[in-house]
């Protein structure tokens, strides 16, 4: 014992000798690489989980699996954890803990048979904070509540196949000017076509057609303005691109990038959205309207209030360019990559309607007579889906899987690439 007195005694001498103040600094060192680690232990999201009874990857304190997906193909991220965690895993996004499906089977018995328990979904302070301050959510971002089940009812009604059909001269018109416009660009097929445009004009116009009763032109500038919002808002609601939902401490400072390309975005919509409105009452107020949702609404008896009309008019919007288009273009492509689909095609709409006049008619009618191209569609809406990873779900009550509690207030993450 004397021995190791004096080795500290020398220690201590020494270390006051060429560090100030040396036996304070030795005790935050010290104090230090003790609680280091424990802090990193407690600040792991995945210590208070309520989803531990799953497996899924490991996560770094305070940012979970977040770095893993940020600015990645998720649909890949989640198919590697898949191969080694099975079809459904649990990761955590910051603290925010997430369910992933990743198989058709799955979706079923989560999706389907537990419906109304994952009718919800969950909240992020970039889309419903910034970018829906002003105008609201999109129906396909809101809470369930008695009012999202009003407006899910209306928008419903006009997507049911009669409402279409009152539709069908509107689609005839814009599907018209779409082939015009390709064939006036493709130059008799001799120049290349970049179709993104013309085809997001299509579901453009035709749903400013239904909502506002006014059509869009790609020489129109707002036409541009309007998909060019649309799409970077559509990257804002991806939770793999999105620091500002699972790290709350980036929020303490407002003018980070994405808070500030969040609130122009915002500012952007907000410009447009508005101006249709004053445009179709002014239209009202002069009996100059066409017949559209907003005028429907504006004569109702019993009307929506502004905040469900603002949420179906700018739901609308959005999921004619985020949805229908991609599946468009998509289709369109394998049609030019595969000319004996087109033939096939052809020849099976000849079988059934052998003149022109007779094809138009029937189109107008909205008849499934021809089967080759009922199967084509049904195939296109089946093997291609336009968006890789659906939009979180939330839970609001618990269910099981596989014996497994499934916990409410949880995100559930769709992967569609494999379901």
């Amino acid at each position: 014992m004397p021995l190791v007195s004096a080795f500290l005694s020398e220690v201590k001498t020494q270390i006051s000798a060429f560090i100030p103040f040396g036996p304070a600094i030795c005790f935050i060192l010290l104090s230090s690489v003790i609680l280091l680690p424990l802090t990193l232990v407690l600040a792991s999201p995945t210590r208070t989980s309520p989803l531990n009874h799953f497996p899924g990857p490991p996560g770094w304190p305070l940012v979970g699996n977040f770095l893993s997906i940020y600015c990645q193909r998720t649909e890949k991220v989640y198919l590697q954890w898949a191969a080694q965690y099975g079809d459904v895993f649990r990761i955590h996004l910051g603290y925010t803990p997430a369910l992933v499906i990743n198989s058709a089977e799955a979706a079923k018995q989560i999706l389907h048979r537990n419906s109304q328990a994952v009718a919800s979904r969950p909240s992020f302070y970039t889309f419903h904070t910034i970018v829906s301050k002003n105008l609201g959510t999109t129906i396909g971002a809101s809470k369930f509540n008695t009012s999202l089940k009003r407006t899910r009812k209306e928008i419903a009604s006009e997507g049911s196949k009669p409402a279409v059909r009152t539709h069908l001269a509107d689609i005839d018109l814009e599907t018209r000017h779409l082939l015009r416009d390709l064939l006036n660009r493709c130059d008799d097929g001799q120049t290349p076509v970049d179709m993104y445009m013309p085809v997001s004009r299509l579901g453009l116009s035709l749903m400013m057609t239904i909502c506002y009763g006014r059509r869009m032109f790609l020489e129109d500038p707002l036409t541009t303005e309007i998909i060019n919002v649309e799409d970077q808002l559509l990257g804002l609601r991806s939770p793999s691109g999105n620091y500002l939902d699972y790290l709350p401490l980036l929020r303490l400072f407002p003018f980070t990038p994405l808070a500030r390309k969040a609130a122009r975005l915002r500012d952007r919509r907000d410009a447009y959205v508005l101006g249709f409105k004053d445009e179709v009452e002014g239209k009202i107020e002069n009996g100059t309207y066409s017949a559209c949702l907003y005028t429907k609404n504006y004569f109702s008896k019993n009307p929506l209030s502004s905040s469900q009309v603002s949420m179906i008019l700018v739901t609308l919007v959005s999921s004619g360019l985020a949805t229908a288009t991609n599946t468009v273009r998509w289709c369109m492509m394998l049609l030019a990559a595969r000319p004996e689909l087109q033939e096939r095609a052809y020849n099976a709409i000849r079988r059934v309607y052998p003149t022109d006049s007779e094809a138009f008619e029937a189109a107008m009618k909205d008849e499934e007579e021809v089967g080759y191209i009922s199967a084509l569609v049904k195939e296109t809406l089946r093997l291609y889906s336009p968006a890789r990873v659906s939009l979180p779900r939330a839970s609001i009550q618990e269910f099981t899987y596989n014996g497994k509690l499934m916990p409410p207030h949880v995100m559930v993450i769709h992967n569609v690439t494999r379901a």
